[in-house]
């Protein structure tokens, strides 16, 4: 199945990095409303998250989520096979100074971030300007034609990949960060290892501590970049520098980037991908978690 889902993913990469970008964010719009029909059992798991988040309706954001996951995979699919200069074309970027104040402490940049609109887009950003060198923590996504097209993607782009998992990949991205790098993580994603639970958009997540524990033993700064998806189909990245002075733990560090998550991605929290797994009602616990 995985073989099959490959070549599909390969030969849409193909196709859609053909088309103009103003018709490809119609096309995923249109591919999200369609799966928002045919969702099932996913619109009341989707509906019932985006209610904890407080949205206003949660049944109309529903809809409005899946169209964003729709432009959003399309336009993703579609930068595969275009320049990084292609694809940051018209994107708006705000607080790049804040990443320059950053990179000036000298000590490496951990750029945290969610899956929320184009997120590949903030790396790429960041490389562009040459501030410092880039390298971002991927998993492996188990279908190797698509995996080889966006490790091949941030290459053009001058970043670099570590898979996470793999064997020495925590002693690179340790090293990375005290020669001075920037080092892009998700941090709202499911992972083997170490985690905790913090609320996060009115659910409970389980977030990894090793990139936490990276930026606490390394001395990092902690960088929040977010993309939103604008109105027109077109991208704001923000940059913002978070506060770390006084903590000393991956814990408290964890639970300082989950606030600062949350505060940002309220405002927009149908432009997260809901897609992704089953969420729990938040319970007050901050649980730890090692396997």
């Amino acid at each position: 199945m995985n073989r099959i889902l490959d070549a599909v993913a390969v030969t849409t990469v193909g196709t859609l990095s053909r088309l103009p970008r103003s018709f490809v964010l119609r096309l995923g719009r249109w591919f999200g409303a369609v799966a928002h029909r045919l969702g099932g059992r996913k619109n009341p798991r989707i509906r019932t998250n985006l209610e904890r988040a407080g949205v206003d309706n949660p049944a109309v954001a529903t809809g409005t989520a899946w169209r964003h996951m729709g432009q959003t995979m399309f336009e993703m699919f579609w930068m595969l096979d275009r320049s990084p200069d292609e694809a940051l074309e018209g994107v708006q970027i705000h607080g790049m100074d804040q990443v320059r104040k950053a990179a000036a402490k000298g000590k490496g940049i951990l750029l945290v971030t969610a899956h929320a609109a184009n997120w590949d887009l903030m790396s790429m950003a960041l490389s562009r300007e040459g501030i410092a060198p880039v390298a971002v923590i991927a998993r492996n996504l188990r279908t190797p034609g698509l995996e080889k097209k966006q490790i091949r993607c941030r290459e053009r782009a001058g970043i670099r990949t570590l898979v996470r998992g793999e064997a020495g990949a925590g002693i690179t991205a340790y090293r990375w960060l005290t020669k001075g790098g920037v080092l892009g993580v998700m941090m709202d994603r499911l992972s083997a290892g170490r985690r905790i639970s913090v609320p996060f958009l009115g659910n409970a997540t389980r977030m990894p501590l090793g990139p936490p524990e990276l930026a606490c033993r390394s001395g990092a700064a902690v960088v929040l970049g977010l993309s939103e998806r604008l109105e027109g189909g077109g991208t704001v990245v923000r940059y913002q520098e978070l506060e770390t002075t006084g903590i000393s733990s991956a814990v408290e560090m964890a639970k300082m980037i989950a606030s600062a998550l949350n505060r940002e991605l309220q405002t927009r929290p149908e432009q997260w991908f809901w897609i992704y797994r089953r969420q729990t009602a938040w319970n007050g616990e901050y649980t730890l978690t090692d396997k």
